[in-house]
């Protein structure tokens, strides 16, 4: 045997590395590095777990270790902290910790110094542990409390007598009432439980004998009883009987021993009565039993329970020890405790665990069994130091759990962070995956070959594309990765098997994405093509874990070869899953790397993509700070405000902004970085360094990080000074245009306005000439026709006296002389004749007033006018005529329309044009005539007659339009023109059956002829004409400007000026009413002109006049006192009506 070569220090420290590696993944062991305030820097899932807290709490700083411990325990902690300070380490002691879900967990704690500031401890969860003590001190105190409670009584029974007499003490133990003394044995028997009853009988039976007995009993469910008190059930037969079928657990348990009595010496005859002790055991049988149930769980449990003496003896050893070391109980019981254990273990146990344990009270730790097989088997021990009432010790007690797999685990996790170590240094995938695959076959609990199949692209940091299932697609090649002990025969025959049935075990799983085993390739189907490759490379079993992605794409297959028939054990799977999950992890990061190399060349090629663009590009680009400075410029925007790019940077935004444009551009630039708006443009001015401002469009937005908080701003400028010399140009122009289009308009309009004043004139001479020709007929007329119609009544009456007497009585006068009129008429005379005559003219006079002046429409109002029309033209022409309310057949309400309301004469006087129309053209059909208010106060009639036949076939329908001539609408155009002055409208309609006139009135506040006729012979007063000076420096605009407002009624152009200090010295002398003023103008603008004028003359108005529509232009006019700000642009009527005063814009 040659001698092993001394590891070097770095070989060991290496070695201890991956130890202390291997133990902070322990899945059993809680460690953690904390701080002595409290803190904790870093900790396994073991501590995480037992606490109830996640990987998440830790990284966010939420795990503190003083903060999880209860009061009770902080003066200890503090006392183990300060002896950490001091020696560096501290002996274990047990606490307890609250988890996240408030409950407690005891734990056994041992700690180091690691610096100054903390260190590391180490955790065992002591749950089961302390479950198995507190039941263990509970069974103690029972069977003390027992025995203390055992009152033991005695009793005397005569057997001739049939009688025992108990004491105080045996009445209580028998659950008897009433005093000591004699009374029926009996009385005994029936206190006995019945089950027990028998045995009683035959104990007694065996005293009478002379032999000695002791018998243990139950009492009767009955026994001792009471009579039920006030609100207390009787027991009924049902509860005994039920009781009877096991054991009361209400009941008591008694312990009887009794030994005969005979009266004298002799004692060769039969005694004659016993004396026996009675004692309840109760508590004591239930501890026993409880006693007895503990040791079958420690029996059944599948953790080794050894109990020792203090001297090493091993008193018992439990199932599953037996088990482990393969002994039975006589072989282990009574020999040494040091038998368990190879020799290096047991001294660790001897040297560190016992003495910890007397000392303490209990010790955990790692020590290994020796197996039946002789191969030594980790387990952690739970040892605990017992101790008599004296103290003095008496014996061991130990729990060893297992801990093989977890053991494994360690051993696979140092494999997974030394590959991932290796994947992070830069090692190729190929390198990563044969130290995956010798890990595997190192730490399977049974030997066997792996082997990594990987799909196409994969070992060259491709990721291959995902299938709907996930798995490869069929056919695809399987590429062999890793198989650090296989044979080249065997590399060549499987490199390249495809994914499908036909590729054996790892073709399936490739194809299905599935794990795979075959047990046996002797009998499965899937290994009948490969008989010849198994046996020739010993093949007896196989089984495979799949690679796969985070998201479920297959990258591979992780196959085990097993030379003998078997199949994969948990402990199989604990090994070879997360060496799988770690080949995945290595593929797909090689994979993020090579995407992250490619990445990086495109990012390169972009970034000069992007910086040839910036530089390059035709208008000027910025990256400007959220405090407005410069971050960065290319070369068209150093042109444009002619810096350089140097001195530039030096500066803000805010340094270049004219002053005028600074609030809108800062306000804009607020809301875009409150998230209000998303970006903004504006038109603005840059100060350029020689002097002077450039136009610009400027467009903003915001550059946001991946949070979504804003980095810096992104601003275009445009140099649009030409474009906006251009655009004022224009304006000029168009204003200049603008102004005399409405020059001509407002003439045409005055002509327009002339000729309405003309109509509106004639339709009121026509009311005067009315009703002046109405009160001459009533007046004079009706009165001379009156007088005329009185006289010619007085001859009428001599006329028929003088018939009277020239035939008296004869009877064949024409008259019966009631009627004198009758009489005449039945005799035509002179006389009678002019009555007529006289009769028909008054009718006649009568009619006329009424055609000429409805007296009943000034009397009472328009509907009981339109009533008595319709009657009238009813009677007068035999045509039906239903006036009614729109929608119905009744008539509308008397009060609809008010007897004042102006709009009366023309609706009766178009009623009445529209019925003679109707009869007109369509005689004998009925006409419908109709009235109602409309939206906002007006009033609307209509009449629709039907058409006749002749006309129906002869014409089409069509719609009249009230602007056709007055052939054309029946002559009804007067009436249309009437309706437009009041502000309505006459519309005149024709469908296949009627003929349908509408007329709409507005209410008289939105009409737009007077609410009353004027009186013609009286001129309306005019008001005074408004005094205008213009200030503007363009001549052209001055001159139409002043010819368009010469040319408006109203309106009287004063004077001009051609800039602010002239308007200045002009208004003092004109005193005009007010001044339109230009606001852009040389030597003074139009703000501080305002200003001075307003200061100056207090009642003049100022109205501000630019080509500039800007609201800030607006606002600062009016600030400085304008009334109102008016656009160049705008329509001319606008100006006109604001210096008329009929409009106010809201701009001031």
């Amino acid at each position: 045997m040659t001698e092993a070569l001394p590891q070097t220090p770095a070989a060991r420290e290496t070695d201890v590395s991956r130890r202390l590696r291997r133990l902070f993944e322990t899945d059993l062991l809680g460690i953690l590095f904390f701080r002595y305030d409290g803190g904790v820097t870093e900790a396994n899932d073991a501590f995480l777990q037992l606490v109830g807290l996640s990987r998440a709490d830790l990284e966010r700083g939420a795990v503190d270790w003083a903060a999880m411990t209860p009061p009770e325990f902080l003066d200890r902690d503090a006392e183990k902290v300060a002896e950490l300070r001091a020696a560096g380490t501290c002996e274990p002691y047990e606490k307890e910790y609250v988890r996240a879900d408030g409950s407690r967990v005891p734990v056994l704690v041992g700690a180091a110094a690691v610096d100054d500031d903390g260190g590391i401890a180490f955790m065992l969860d002591l749950t089961e542990q302390h479950a198995l003590r507190r039941e263990r001190d509970r069974l103690a105190v029972q069977k003390d409390l027992a025995f203390e409670a055992e009152a033991v009584g005695t009793c005397r029974v005569h057997f001739e007598r049939g009688t025992f007499e108990p004491d105080d003490r045996a009445l209580a133990v028998l659950r008897l009432e009433g005093r000591p003394g004699a009374r029926p044995l009996t009385a005994w028997l029936d206190a006995v439980h019945e089950h027990d009853r028998p045995g009683v009988q035959e104990a007694l039976a065996k005293v009478r004998d002379g032999g000695w007995c002791e018998r243990q009993f139950r009492l009767a469910p009955e026994a001792g009883t009471r009579e039920p008190q006030t609100g207390e059930a009787e027991v009924g037969e049902a509860e005994v009987g039920e009781a009877e079928v096991g054991e009361d657990p209400a009941g008591r348990t008694v312990r009887a021993a009794g030994r005969p009595t005979w009266d004298g010496d002799d004692r060769s005859g039969p005694p004659d009565g016993l004396i026996a002790t009675v004692r309840d055991v109760t508590e004591s049988a239930a501890v026993s039993r409880r006693s007895v149930l503990f040791s079958e769980l420690l029996e059944q449990t599948e953790d080794v329970v050894c109990v020792f003496t203090a001297a090493g003896v091993v008193q018992s050893l439990n199932r599953a020890g037996r088990r482990l070391l393969g002994r039975s109980r006589q072989e282990a019981e009574g020999r040494p405790v040091a038998s368990l254990y190879g020799p290096d273990a047991f001294q660790r146990l001897r040297e560190e665990g016992l003495p910890a344990a007397a000392r303490a009270g209990h010790w955990a730790g790692d020590v290994e069994l020796m197996g039946a097989d002789g191969r030594p088997v980790p387990m952690l021990h739970s040892l605990t130091a017992h101790r008599d009432v004296r103290g003095e010790l008496t014996h061991y007690s130990m729990i060893c759990r297992d801990i093989t797999d977890r053991v494994r685990a360690e051993q696979v996790a140092a494999a997974r962070q030394e590959c991932l170590a290796r994947l992070a240094a830069g090692a190729p995938i190929a390198e990563v995956l044969i130290l995956l695959a010798e890990a595997a076959e190192r730490l399977l609990p049974q030997a066997g070959r792996v082997c990594i199949f990987l799909r196409g692209g994969a070992e060259e940091g491709k990721l291959p594309p995902s299938s709907p299932w996930g798995g490869a697609a069929p056919g695809e090649r399987l590429r062999l990765a890793a198989a650090p002990s296989v044979s080249d025969a065997f590399r060549r025959e499987t490199d390249g098997w495809p994914a499908d049935e036909s590729g054996g075990a790892c073709g399936a799983a490739a194809l299905h994405n599935t794990r795979v085993i075959v047990e046996d390739v002797r009998t499965n189907p899937l290994c009948r093509d490969f008989r010849g490759f198994n046996d020739a490379h010993g093949v007896g079993s196989v089984w495979t874990t799949n690679v796969s992605a985070a998201d479920g794409t297959l990258l591979g297959t992780f196959a085990v070869y097993h030379s003998i028939p078997r199949r994969p054990t948990p402990a199989d799977l604990g090994v070879v899953d997360p060496l799988a999950h770690t080949a995945a992890v290595a593929v797909e990061r090689a994979a993020a790397d090579a995407l992250a190399a490619r990445l990086n060349d495109d990012l390169r090629r972009s970034e000069r993509r992007f910086r040839g663009t910036f530089e390059n590009v035709g208008v000027g680009v910025a990256h400007v700070g959220l405090d407005g400075t410069w971050l960065r410029v290319n070369r068209r925007l150093c042109e444009i405000v002619d810096y350089p790019e140097e001195e530039l940077r030096t500066l803000t935004f805010q340094d270049l902004t004219h002053p005028d444009d600074l609030v809108n551009d800062l306000e804009l630039f607020g809301r875009l970085l409150s998230g209000e708006i998303p970006s903004y443009s504006l038109r603005k001015r840059y100060l350029r360094k020689p002097g002077g401002a450039v136009w610009i469009q400027l467009t903003v937005a915001l550059q946001r990080d991946a949070a979504g908080e804003a980095e810096y701003a992104i601003s275009v400028v445009e140099d649009i000074s030409e474009k906006v010399r251009a655009e004022e140009a224009l304006q000029e122009m168009n204003a200049t245009l603008e102004l005399q289009v409405a020059s001509r308009t407002n003439r045409i309009r005055r002509q327009k306005s002339k000729l309405e004043r003309l109509a509106r004139g004639l339709a009121e001479t026509e009311t005067r000439e009315r009703r002046r020709l109405a009160h001459a007929v009533h007046d004079d007329l009706q009165q001379i026709i009156a007088a005329a119609k009185m006289s010619a009544s007085g001859l009428l009456a001599r006329e028929l006296a003088a018939a009277d007497q020239a035939a008296p009585g004869d009877g064949l006068s024409a008259g019966s002389g009631d009627n004198p009129a009758e009489d005449a008429h039945a005799v035509p005379g002179p006389a009678a004749i002019t009555v007529d005559l006289l009769d028909e003219a008054m009718n006649r006079a009568r009619a006329l007033t009424q055609e000429l002046v409805p007296t009943l429409l000034y009397d009472r109002g328009l509907v009981p006018a339109l009533a008595a029309l319709c009657r009238r033209s009813e009677e007068r022409g035999q045509q039906p005529i239903r006036f009614a309310a729109a929608g119905g057949d009744e008539p509308p309400p008397a009060n609809l329309v008010d007897r004042a309301d102006p709009r009366g004469p023309l609706l009766f006087h178009a009623a009445r044009e529209l019925l003679f129309n109707a009869a007109k053209h369509a005689p004998h059909l009925p006409v419908r005539l109709t009235l109602e208010r409309v939206w906002g106060g007006g009033l609307q009639l209509v009449v629709s007659n039907p058409l006749p036949a002749d006309v129906m076939a002869a014409q089409r329908p069509e719609r009249f339009d009230s602007h056709r001539s007055a052939d054309e609408c029946f002559g009804l155009f007067s009436l249309a023109e009437q309706a437009g002055l009041a502000g309505g409208d006459l519309s005149i309609s024709r469908d296949d059956a009627a003929f349908i006139a509408t007329m709409t009135l507005p209410a008289p506040h939105l009409s737009l002829t007077p609410r009353a006729m004027p009186d013609p012979d009286v001129a309306p007063p005019s008001p005074a004409p408004v005094r205008v000076m213009i200030v503007d420096d363009h001549r052209i605009v001055r001159t139409a400007l002043a010819g368009l407002l010469s040319s408006t009624e109203g309106i009287v152009v004063v004077g001009e000026a051609a800039d602010g200090c002239e308007a200045l010295e002009r208004v003092a002398e004109l005193l005009p009413d007010t001044v339109v003023m230009d606001v852009t103008m040389p030597r003074m603008d139009g703000i501080e002109a305002t200003r001075r004028v307003r200061d100056l003359m207090p009642n003049v108005r100022v109205i501000g006049l630019s080509m500039h529509d800007r609201d800030d232009m607006a606002e600062a006019m009016c600030q400085a006192g304008a009334a109102a700000y008016v656009p160049k642009g705008g329509p001319p009527e606008e100006l006109i009506r604001v210096l008329r005063g009929e409009d106010s814009p809201d701009n001031c």
